[in-house]
């Protein structure tokens, strides 16, 4: 985790080299104490789309989103583990995760219905036979886009440190695919649904 003047460097080097998206994510970026100041340098240097990807905790809170939605946030996109808190809090291993990301998305859609508000189900072994039921839950919660994002098992990078996911983790496209088949077919006509990184 860089300081405020490292990332404001980052952030302003590369402003005015035609890269209008800016996405803030961690870890989880609402901890960050300085978050709204980052939010804020990123609308000032004109970086036109400014997504926060969060857990959805702290943006229960209606003050919290008023002043994220104030400092320049244009889009939200929050990690929805599962269709109910007992599907999605062993794996973000938080308790009402489910309810609290539909709680954020209420607020959000109450301050501002322009802002862009999105979900992505991270599919692992625990929660792949799901699909169709979190798409549906992002549906009637009236979210603008799905992503349905498979998880990568390595990365081949050097520079990039990272452990190999464990294997009863990985779940393959092929065990996956009925249930994204399934959920395209009754929700992809009615908003967008992007799926991302299918490994096999």
């Amino acid at each position: 985790q860089g300081t405020l003047a490292y990332f404001k460097k980052k952030l302003k080097k590369y402003a005015g080299d035609n890269i209008q998206n800016v996405d803030i994510t961690g870890g989880e970026p609402t901890l960050y104490k300085d978050l709204l100041e980052i939010v804020s340098y990123t609308k000032k240097l004109g970086y036109a789309n400014r997504t926060l990807v969060s857990n959805g905790r702290k943006l229960t809170y209606f003050e919290h989103c008023q002043k994220l939605i104030a400092a320049g946030v244009t889009r939200f996109v929050f990690c929805l583990d599962g269709p109910s808190n007992k599907v999605a809090d062993p794996i973000a291993k938080a308790t009402g995760s489910f309810d609290h990301v539909l709680k954020a998305i209420k607020n959000i859609k109450k301050i501002d219905k322009k802002i862009e508000v999105g979900t992505t189900i991270v599919v692992n072994s625990r929660n792949y036979r799901f699909i169709p039921q979190v798409v549906a839950a992002a549906y009637k919660n009236k979210v603008d886009f799905m992503n349905i994002q498979h998880l990568l098992p390595y990365v081949k990078d050097k520079r990039i440190k990272c452990r190999k996911l464990p294997t009863n983790v990985i779940v393959s496209y092929l065990r996956s695919r009925p249930y994204v088949e399934r959920a395209l077919d009754k929700f992809g006509k009615k908003f967008k649904i992007n799926v991302h990184f299918l490994p096999y």
